[in-house]
């Protein structure tokens, strides 16, 4: 293989494509989209990250601010988490706009988090975030298209392709060359906006960047760099197999529309199909028929909690609570928040379950589909995937079980058994709480629970490279 003929082929591609209109038109268009895209997305980061972490401060003081107050009430005066956005969010939001962003923690109940974006948007939302994932995932595709239909095809109709055969160049050069060229034009144009977003991306974060973060941001460059390689595959692949420039635009929109629409919604039809998730109220119906076995431990008269009475009376050797060495109520809180909390941890880690193995048909149609492939692991570079909202769920459920089981404790040792209603705790206990701050999961993290998204990728790589290697036993002249 002639290095020199592939660099020439390279050189003319890049000359005939910037000899037309077309590409400057197209380099205007692309660039205003984007640049859109960059502005609304960063502002929109901007606003909703100040926004939650101004409410959480808020959460925090109100908290604190309580007065002498019986636990029991502070328990149910209850504590607001907020999930912030992760700070590559603004290039991919994921599922940001369609998760919650916020859970009222109490005693007694686990509530599931609300408050999404798209709840309270119009329809539009549901098409797609703009931003530039949606742009470099759908629209640049698109333009690589363009740039490399006639790329093959237009040469063997107008003859120069058996012209340039003839000359000794190998019909693999060719192929290389042409793909090359494609991409060269595609990253000339994205450079320059990708340094203006590089550079959003740093305000954003008061230029306070970790390692995790640019681990990050080096892997969904060198993905998005994959996914461009296997695009200019497909186009030429396609250019090469056809005998008109008309015959390979059409099927490359045929494929465009296959693979960049019908698919994707076919596949979140079947993920939904073959694994159902119950509705809010069904899902709410099952936890209050498992609680109900439980008992109700406000009932005196409970036979599960009765049970439980003769037991401590019996361990303690006493025949009434009040000769109990701590508050028997904030005792019983503390059991019932043991059993509500496990019941809610098992119905909801299996609906969350549920809604893995659903992702996990679009992650493993992504071994057919390069679309599907780059927007899984899009999600999870940027860290706005399904994982993300999962583990703030964990999180904000393990704050609220810690900072009720702390005022049961209070109410266990605080607060004496005789005329246990009336009486307080000092406001400075509520000190001793400390404020809800989520903690974002890193790569390696990440990577443990998405590994097939971010392996699919080379895998499209090996199959782009392997695919453009055996072509030239397969095409004509």
């Amino acid at each position: 293989m002639n290095v020199s003929n592939i660099k020439r082929i390279v050189s003319q591609e890049w000359r005939n494509d910037f000899r037309t209109k077309t590409i400057y038109l197209s380099a205007i268009v692309l660039g205003l989209t984007l640049l859109t895209a960059l502005f609304v997305s960063w502002q929109n980061a901007k606003t909703l990250n100040a926004e939650r972490q101004k409410y959480q401060e808020i959460v925090q003081q109100n908290w604190l601010e309580q007065p002498d107050r019986h636990p029991h009430r502070s328990a149910h005066y209850g504590y607001l988490a907020f999930r912030p956005k992760s700070s590559l969010s603004f290039f991919d939001s994921g599922v940001d706009s369609f998760a919650g962003t916020s859970v009222f923690l109490e005693a007694h109940k686990q509530n599931t988090v609300n408050f999404s974006e798209a709840r309270h948007s119009n329809g539009l939302l549901r098409f797609g975030e703009l931003n530039l994932a949606l742009i470099f995932q759908m629209l640049v595709p698109l333009l690589i298209f363009f740039l490399g239909f006639a790329a093959i095809s237009g040469e063997r109709e107008s003859g120069i392709l058996r012209l340039i055969l003839s000359q000794g160049v190998a019909w693999r050069e060719i192929l290389i060359g042409k793909t090359v060229g494609i991409l060269a034009i595609i990253f000339a144009l994205l450079t320059p906006l990708l340094l203006i977003s590089l550079v959003l991306w740093l305000v954003l974060n008061n230029f306070q960047i970790n390692a995790d973060s640019l681990i990050r941001l080096l892997l969904l460059l060198l993905g998005y760099g994959i996914y461009f390689i296997v695009c200019a595959a497909i186009a030429i692949v396609v250019s090469s197999l056809t005998k008109t420039s008309r015959n390979s635009l059409l099927t490359l929109i045929v494929i465009w529309i296959a693979i960049w629409i019908v698919m994707p919604r076919a596949m979140q039809n079947l993920g939904a199909s073959v694994y159902p998730t119950p509705s809010k109220s069904q899902f709410d119906k099952l936890l209050e028929t498992d609680l109900a076995k439980e008992g109700d431990s406000h009932n005196p008269n409970d036979a599960n909690f009765a049970k439980l009475k003769e037991e401590v009376l019996s361990k303690y050797n006493v025949k009434d609570v009040k000769d109990l060495p701590f508050n028997y109520g904030g005792f019983v809180m503390s059991q019932a928040e043991d059993i509500s909390s496990g019941i809610f941890r098992k119905h909801y880690g299996g609906l969350l379950e549920k809604f893995k193995l659903q992702n996990r048909v679009a992650e493993i149609a992504g071994l057919l589909n390069p679309y599907l492939a780059i927007r899984e692991f899009s999600m999870a570079g940027a860290g706005s995937d399904f994982t993300v909202y999962e583990n703030f769920s964990w999180q904000a459920e393990e704050f609220r079980f810690n900072m009720i089981q702390k005022l049961n404790d209070f109410h266990a040792h605080e607060i004496k058994t005789e005329n246990d209603r009336i009486q307080k705790i000092s406001r400075d206990n509520w000190g001793y709480f400390p404020k809800f701050e989520y903690r974002e999961p890193t790569i390696f993290e990440t990577f443990e629970k998405q590994s097939l998204a971010f392996l699919i990728i080379p895998i499209w790589l090996i199959v782009a490279v392997s695919v453009i290697w055996i072509l030239p036993n397969k095409v004509e002249n």
